[in-house]
């Protein structure tokens, strides 16, 4: 079997050296591509069994998509958090357990059919839910290979709740020293200001206070729960 992981952040390409070690799966010809120039023209160029996107940002050319099977890994429970940073967006939604999603891709974004599904937790740091994620996409994946071309599609149920990227501006925090801010009118709980901190960790733009001397960035902090 011959098949392109497509994944540029660090935990994604985790997702693929690992694969490679695995045994049954490492024995057949797994590729990585990190950019969306190469993997439009490995996926041209070239014959795939499958192509897999694992934490992919960007949106896969109908031409592909449409000629080639094209897999998703999606880190919610799909039809619930389709959209943009939908790692994020559950986080500040107070969502701590969900399932990573491996969906068959089409034009419209988190809308293909299911194939399979496995739990993570979208608690502690925004690295152990990284981690998390890693962990099950690699056994999504792992499955998907072992059961190919075997594997059953579903169509999604119901409607979801949709969610649209983050832009960096809305890390920006309640200014606690009275200058105004665009989020003044928050009222924000010690949990809430964790979550909203934490799942903007790295690699994501950190949460940060700003106010006319300058800019306070929090790139980590620790929540005490009562």
């Amino acid at each position: 079997m011959k098949i392109l992981i497509c994944a540029y952040r660090d935990w994604a390409k985790d997702v693929f050296f690992d694969l490679c070690r695995a045994g049954h799966v490492g024995e057949h010809d797994l590729a990585l591509t990190t950019t969306p120039s190469e993997m439009e023209a490995l996926s041209r160029e070239q014959e795939w069994d499958a192509i897999v996107m694992i934490g992919w940002s960007w949106k896969i050319p109908a031409d592909i998509v449409n000629s080639r099977l094209v897999v998703a890994m999606h880190p919610s429970d799909l039809p619930n958090y389709a959209g943009g940073s939908p790692i994020q967006n559950q986080i500040l939604d107070g969502v701590t357990k969900t399932n990573a999603t491996l969906f068959k891709a089409n034009e419209k974004f988190d809308e293909g059919e299911i194939i399979d599904k496995e739990p993570i937790s979208l608690e502690g740091h925004l690295d152990e839910v990284l981690q998390s994620i890693s962990e099950a996409s690699k056994a999504l994946v792992y499955r998907f290979i072992l059961n190919f071309p075997n594997n059953t599609y579903a169509k999604q149920v119901g409607e979801g709740k949709k969610v649209k990227r983050l832009k960096p501006e809305q890390s920006q925090l309640p200014n606690p020293g009275g200058i105004a801010s665009p989020f003044d009118e928050w009222k924000m709980t010690c949990k809430e200001m964790w979550d909203a901190i934490r799942c903007r960790e790295e690699p994501y733009p950190n949460a940060y206070f700003e106010d006319e001397t300058g800019r306070l960035t929090i790139k980590r902090v620790e929540f005490e729960p009562k």
